[in-house]
């Protein structure tokens, strides 16, 4: 990874996420591409993988991938 202060913080980001006080399953992989959207509500697709985590994570991947 080139962004040493990136590279830097990603065991202790990574610490926090496995040790927080409220997991549940998330997707993981949570991109626009991996959501069908429409008028009776959203749907989200992508069998790759699912899994216990932070929600707020897969909320961070989500907003990365529709946001400059």
């Amino acid at each position: 990874m080139k962004d040493r202060a990136l590279r830097d913080a990603a065991a202790p980001l990574d610490a926090a996420l496995r040790s927080c006080a409220y997991r549940t399953w998330v997707h993981g992989d949570a991109k626009v591409a991996n959501f069908c959207f429409g008028a009776g509500g959203v749907a989200a697709v992508d069998f790759q993988y699912v899994g216990g985590g932070c929600g707020v994570q897969d909320v961070a991947y989500l907003l990365s991938s529709c946001l400059d």
